[in-house]
C-alpha cells in the first residue's frame, strides 16, 4: 500500500499525504496501482479531448473519477448534453468547472434544470447557459434553489417573480445564503448612502452588483468617477450607478486602463463607449507610439498612480 500512495502521490505531482487524504474520501484508490490510475488518465484525456493536466486536476477535485470507467463517464456527459440541447463540449467546459457532474445521470440533470424553469417560469435554455457558468445548478436540489430564492426576495423587499429573471444574468444569486448576499447589498447601499431599498431599486438592472463584493465596489467607484471626470461629465455616485451600473463589474484594472484612454482622447469617447471598448482596440490605443510622442509621457498606466483617486467619492 506504501508503493501504491508513493507512487500515486508521484504520478499526481502532489505530496502524499494528500494523496491519503484523496484515498480517504475514496478508499480504493489505496489499493489501486500507479500505472492503473496512469491508464485511467491517459483514457480520460483521449475520451474528453482534455490535457493530462486538465485531467488529473478534475481528479484532485473528484478523486472518484479515477475509479469509474471511461466510457460511463463519457456516456454521462453525452446523454446530459443532449437532454439538455447543449453542444457537448459546451456541457464539457461545466464538468470541467465541477467534475461533480460526471456523476450525475442525464435524467437528473435533466429533471434538477426542468422544475427549477416551470417552477420561475424562466426561459429553459437561458437557464441552462446560466448553469454552464454556475454548474452547481445542474445537480442542487430544485427544493433547495427554489427555498433560496424566495427567501431572499423576502429580504429584499420584491417578489419572486421580480427576482427570478435576474438569476440568468447572476446565477450566484441562487448559490449564496439569502443572510450573505443582504449582508453585501446592504454594506455597499452604504456607500452609495442608501438605504437597502433604494440600493435594489437602482441596482436590480444590473443584478450582478448584488454579488459583487462591497469592497470591490468601493474601490472602483472614485475610479469610474474619475473616467466622468476627465471625459467632461461630472457626477455623483448616485449618477454613476444609474447612468452605467455594469460599470461595476468591470475588472478594477480594466478601468484603470480606461482612465488613461480618457485622459488623452480629448473627449473622443462617450462614457459607456469606452468602458465597453473591447481590450484590443484599448491596447492598440495605449501602445500607440504617436499619441505617445504627442503627449510626451508613457500611456501605459501604472496601477498604484490611480490608488489614491477619492476625490467625488460621496459628493
Amino acid at each position: 500500500m506504501a508503493a501504491n500512495i508513493e507512487g500515486a502521490a508521484q504520478l499526481l505531482q502532489v505530496d502524499p499525504t494528500k494523496y491519503i487524504h484523496l484515498a480517504i474520501r475514496s478508499p480504493a484508490l489505496f489499493y489501486t496501482l500507479p500505472s492503473s490510475i496512469d491508464d485511467r488518465i491517459r483514457q480520460l484525456t483521449e475520451l474528453l479531448s482534455w490535457s493530462r493536466q486538465a485531467c488529473v486536476k478534475a481528479a484532485l477535485r473528484n478523486p472518484s473519477l479515477l475509479m469509474l470507467s471511461p466510457k460511463t463517464l463519457v456516456d454521462h456527459i453525452t446523454d446530459a448534453a443532449r437532454v439538455l440541447d447543449l453542444d457537448r463540449d459546451i456541457y464539457l467546459k461545466a464538468v470541467r468547472r465541477q467534475p461533480t457532474l460526471f456523476h450525475f445521470h442525464s435524467a437528473t440533470v435533466a429533471e434538477n434544470v426542468d422544475t427549477v424553469v416551470e417552477a420561475l417560469s424562466l426561459p429553459r435554455h437561458q437557464y441552462i447557459t446560466a448553469a454552464v457558468r454556475q454548474p452547481n445548478l445542474f445537480y442542487m436540489r430544485p427544493e433547495t434553489l427554489l427555498a433560496t430564492i424566495r427567501k431572499l426576495a423576502a429580504l429584499m423587499g420584491i417578489t419572486v417573480q421580480e427576482l427570478a429573471p435576474r438569476v440568468l444574468t447572476a446565477p450566484g444569486l441562487l448559490l449564496r445564503s439569502p443572510s450573505a448576499v443582504i449582508r453585501n447589498i446592504d454594506a455597499t447601499a452604504r456607500i452609495f448612502r442608501m438605504s437597502r431599498a433604494e440600493y435594489i431599486e437602482h441596482a436590480i438592472a444590473e443584478p450582478r452588483l448584488f454579488v459583487t463584493a462591497a469592497r470591490l465596489i468601493s474601490e472602483k467607484l472614485p475610479v469610474l468617477m474619475a473616467i466622468r471626470q476627465e471625459l467632461g461629465v461630472p457626477s455623483t455616485p448616485l449618477d454613476t450607478l444609474s447612468n452605467v451600473p455594469n460599470a461595476f463589474t468591470y475588472a478594477r484594472d480594466r478601468l484603470l486602463q480606461r482612465l488613461e484612454i480618457a485622459r488623452h482622447s480629448h473627449g473622443r469617447f462617450g462614457y459607456g463607449a469606452l468602458l465597453a471598448m473591447p481590450a484590443r482596440k484599448a491596447d492598440i490605443i495605449l501602445n500607440n507610439p504617436f499619441q505617445e510622442k504627442i503627449t510626451g509621457r508613457p500611456i501605459v498606466p501604472d496601477a498604484s498612480a490611480f490608488n489614491n483617486v477619492s476625490a467625488g467619492r460621496h459628493a
